[in-house]
């Protein structure tokens, strides 16, 4: 997940992503009638927040997304760009979020593993299991602070473990 500094930021809806490989491409599902290829790539990438690798020129955009607050499934307001790509070992995301009023942006927790749903973030639910009741989650803000977790669902009960890091 990038965030380009220069840029303005605003809240995302939830994404959940089904990720399915495929060979050359991966595919990504927000919904059974929404797809997207990812391009499978050989060049490094430099985490960094600043997409100046050619790769990202070259990466699909991803902007379909509607609001979870405050309008639940409305279109998003501000203009949001999603851009996938993986390599042999790494699944790259990069998130560009534009805000209208950047003044207004909420963004005061820097702290890992700390609760962020009360600043702007974007957050990511990876079904890798495609079995929509268990998810790898990832959370981020304007300040990079970073939240991750696993999250399984055996119906009626929800566990959800927040001790766990993603490498």
């Amino acid at each position: 997940m990038n965030f380009v500094p220069k840029l303005n930021v605003v809240l995302l809806s939830i994404l959940i992503l089904n990720v399915v490989i495929t060979k050359p491409t991966l595919t990504l599902a927000q919904s059974d009638s929404a797809f997207v290829k990812v391009i499978k790539i050989t060049d490094p990438i430099k985490i960094d927040g600043i997409l100046n690798e050619t790769v990202w020129t070259e990466a699909n955009i991803y902007n379909s997304f509607t609001q979870r607050e405050p309008n639940n499934g409305k279109p998003v307001s501000e203009k949001t760009e999603l851009k996938i790509l993986y390599d042999g070992d790494n699944l790259y995301i990069s998130f560009r979020c534009w805000d209208k009023e950047a003044n207004k942006i909420v963004a005061n927790e820097m702290q890992r593993d700390k609760n962020l749903l009360n600043n702007d973030c974007v957050e990511i639910f990876l079904d890798t299991f495609h079995d929509k009741r268990s998810a790898f989650y990832f959370c981020t803000n304007p300040l990079w602070a970073q939240w991750d977790g696993i999250i399984t669902s055996d119906l009626p009960d929800e566990a959800q473990n927040w001790d766990w890091n993603g490498v």
